[in-house]
């Protein structure tokens, strides 16, 4: 765990305190305690409410810290998102972690620390799996997702093609189909996680 390095962080809280934002603006510091050492970019989106395209007020990328100073408009109620990238043994940038902040509430008037916990989604995060009796596909929510695909392997043209792409996280392919494979993605951010592959 990286420690906080407490006067730089104190030099932001006094260069945001000098902002005078009125009502329209509100003043941030994302704190992310459990991010990891090799961690190479921070993606940041901020939304009303839930994570959405439709409810995104804006996104930006970071250098890893665990302190990030941000200064958005105002929102009756905001949610954070954070998808964070790392080097997978090597040079090889890959997404490791993702998490999503609790509603906050930001009136502009002070600045507000918001918390939020990272999830590792390395490895085997969705665990897609199949329902033999009903053909419903289905795998884990990812934090921050703001949809998931399903592709089926077509044997005969030799290619995977696109069975499902939406915000759920659950599939009925109407048959028993033979390989699949799941991955999430962020419309926002422009990334997807690794492929999961399930024989059914």
């Amino acid at each position: 765990m990286r420690k906080i390095i407490w006067a730089p962080v104190m030099a932001v809280f006094l260069s945001l305190s000098c902002y005078d934002g009125a009502s329209d603006f509100s003043r941030v510091l994302l704190l992310t305690g459990n991010m990891p050492a090799d961690t190479t970019r921070l993606h940041v989106g901020v939304f009303l409410l839930f994570v959405s395209p439709e409810t995104l007020i804006t996104e930006a990328d970071f250098t890893p810290s665990t302190a990030i100073p941000m200064i958005i408009p105002s929102g009756t109620l905001v949610t954070f998102s954070i998808w964070a990238e790392g080097l997978n043994g090597g040079r090889t940038e890959i997404l490791t972690h993702a998490g999503v902040s609790l509603p906050v509430i930001l009136n502009g008037q002070a600045l507000t620390p918001v918390a939020l916990e990272l999830a590792n989604i390395t490895g085997s995060p969705l665990g897609p799996f199949a329902d033999s009796r009903t053909f419903i596909v289905s795998w884990n929510a990812i934090p921050g997702a703001t949809g998931y695909e399903l592709q089926e392997y077509n044997a005969n043209a030799g290619l995977w093609e696109t069975a499902y792409s939406g915000p759920f996280n659950s599939f009925n392919p109407g048959h028993q189909p033979g390989s699949l494979r799941a991955r999430a993605y962020s419309t926002v951010f422009s990334l997807s996680t690794a492929w999961e592959y399930l024989n059914w």
